[in-house]
């Protein structure tokens, strides 16, 4: 379904209009929108969920299970608010304030988290585990209920073929900052001591540093509303709930790019091992992690360049793909890695991976979603996955447990799950065939 689709016949003129101020304040909202992406991604860095924060959990005494939890706690408090929050956006003329409001709280846990871990007894480590692994639920909960306004948001103020190149710069600036993220991490942990969770407070207190800045630059987009009739579904929450079902039946192209979504968590069954591996792999101190952050951030600039420059041009799908194919022999070639160099270069592909499919697939679900009902396209999207990236987390430390840390054996199992999901992303037609390059008309965007 192209994402013009939603027009109204009597509502030409006010289109138009919309057109032209979007492309009036294009310009400013697009420097703004790569800014705050920069911040905040940037800033999240500092206690990066899926090389950092495993780690934390690890040296503080965290069970095994918790580890293979920690990368998608954010993502586990994510996608149920919106579900309850997509009829009430759809209604929405305007959406900066419902984003300001949960935006700032869903960065107040940074600060709570960096200021019980600073101030916390020593002789307390089991709170500490706790402090670090509830910060990225509370966030993500707070940040669920306003983030398909944000999404909204950007989707009215971007128009399709500059999508790819915004979420580019987003995450080319934001791995600009994970290198010096990577240095301060090898800086902090060396000062204060392997598990000493001072440290980790003063991490988290960076993070929120930067993601407190994002939000402020929020508030200086200017909103350019597209003119939309709400879908008659949109009109309470049980109607917009149990329509869903004939919602994702409706649309073959929905169906098979969240059967990919499903499939692709099962990267995490190995990805929060990753780093422990190498670590125990080269017999590195803790602070060596702030090194591999610095090959991840240096492979995502690449990527991101590659993906904006072909996402603008060709769509989301060929980036996507390509993404998923270096991640799955990123897979295969950790699980045999033995030294320094080759760690690291594993995690400079694992970059590029993660970079062009996370901008492919950003752009792609952006135009898979017709504008009428974005916000229920977008709660499904992001909360079908969850059971899975569930799945995968205690799948994953339930093998690294049961074979005593054996990185090849849960490496296999996310490569397999990798590569099907790459099966039904395949499938999926580009949208951009359908839809003229030039379009206007917004379409909604993946979780932030």
């Amino acid at each position: 379904m192209p994402e013009t689709a939603g027009r109204q016949p009597d509502n030409h003129r006010a289109v138009r209009r919309h057109g032209l101020l979007l492309r009036k304040h294009l310009r400013r909202n697009f420097l703004i929108h790569s800014i705050e992406g920069g911040l905040h991604a940037g800033g999240l860095q500092f206690r990066a969920e899926d090389i950092v924060l495993p780690v934390m959990v690890a040296t503080l005494g965290g069970p095994s299970w918790l580890i293979g939890l920690v990368p998608i706690l954010a993502r586990i408090g994510y996608p149920l608010p919106p579900l309850f929050m997509a009829h009430v956006v759809e209604r929405l003329k305007r959406q900066k304030t419902l984003v300001l409001v949960t935006g700032f709280a869903q960065r107040l846990p940074f600060l709570l988290a960096g200021l019980a871990l600073v101030l916390l007894p020593k002789d307390t480590p089991g709170l500490a585990v706790w402090a670090v692994a509830a910060c990225p639920l509370l966030a993500g909960l707070a940040g669920g209920f306003g983030v398909t306004a944000w999404q909204e948001m950007v989707a009215t103020t971007v128009p399709p073929n500059r999508r790819s190149s915004l979420w580019a710069i987003r995450s080319i600036l934001a791995s600009l900052i994970g290198v010096l993220a990577g240095y301060v991490i090898a800086k902090v942990m060396g000062r204060y001591g392997e598990g000493n969770a001072v440290g980790y407070g003063v991490l988290h207190l960076i993070a929120f540093g930067f993601v407190t800045a994002s939000i402020v630059l929020i508030g200086f987009i200017h909103e350019t509303p597209y003119p939309r009739r709400p879908s008659e579904h949109s009109a309470s929450l049980w109607r917009n709930l149990s329509q869903m079902p004939a919602m994702i039946a409706g649309d073959r192209r929905l169906a098979l790019y969240l059967a990919h979504n499903v499939l692709w968590a099962g990267l995490l069954v190995a990805l929060p091992f990753l780093s422990i591996h190498a670590l125990s792999a080269l017999g590195k101190r803790e602070g060596f992690v702030g090194t591999l952050l610095a090959a991840q951030m240096i492979g995502q600039i690449s990527g991101n360049l590659l993906a904006g420059w072909t996402g603008d041009r060709l769509g989301g799908k060929v980036a996507a793909v390509c993404g998923e194919a270096a991640t799955l022999a990123t897979c295969i070639w950790t699980a045999t890695a033995s030294t320094a160099w080759e760690f690291c270069g594993g995690f400079l592909l694992l970059g590029a991976g993660q970079a062009m499919s996370s901008v492919g697939l950003l752009t792609l679900s952006m135009e898979l979603c017709p504008v009428q009902r974005r916000s229920s396209y977008l709660a499904v999207m992001s909360a079908l996955p969850v059971p899975s990236l569930l799945a995968a987390s205690q799948i994953g430390s339930g093998l690294w447990r049961a074979t005593g840390g054996n990185y090849k054996v849960v490496a296999g199992v996310a490569a397999c799950s990798v590569a099907l999901a790459m099966a039904f992303l395949v499938r999926v037609r580009e949208p951009r065939a359908q839809t003229p390059l030039g379009t206007i008309a917004p379409a909604s965007i993946a979780s932030r």
